[in-house]
């Protein structure tokens, strides 16, 4: 092989791993965000919706999709009941990993204000 072939492949190599890593940490936050390589996946999520500071909803859903809606503040997903539901304004959504689990969970109940006599914050001592 000639020199300036070889030479050109190893600049090259370099030049792919120097871009490569250079996006590791971000990529790898994508990744974790979204649920895999290829973008978003079912997963575990907790959703508060607020309103004024009081928490109006509560989702606990295991196995669903989630995503942001574009152009907007708002979340979709379609909650363990198959109902879609769309989350806009003052609202938290947390794709809950394996390893906090157990105890992110214990933290949240599901709760909707339209259907509840006490507010969250009442019904749970918090």
């Amino acid at each position: 092989m000639n020199k300036k072939l070889m030479a050109g492949l190893a600049l090259t190599g370099l030049a792919a791993i120097a871009m490569s890593s250079a996006g590791c940490a971000k990529w790898s936050k994508s990744v974790e965000k979204d649920g895999g390589v290829f973008g978003s996946y079912e997963g575990d999520y907790i959703v508060i919706s607020q309103s004024g500071g009081r928490i109006m909803d509560v989702w606990k859903m295991e196995d669903v999709f989630c995503d942001s809606e574009g152009n907007s503040d708002g979340w979709s997903f379609i909650d363990n009941s198959g109902n879609v539901v769309m989350v806009g304004g003052d609202a938290k959504v947390i794709r809950v990993n394996e390893k906090n689990k157990k105890d992110l969970w214990a933290k949240y109940n599901n709760y909707h204000m339209e259907f509840e006599a006490q507010t969250y914050r009442e019904m749970y001592n918090l």
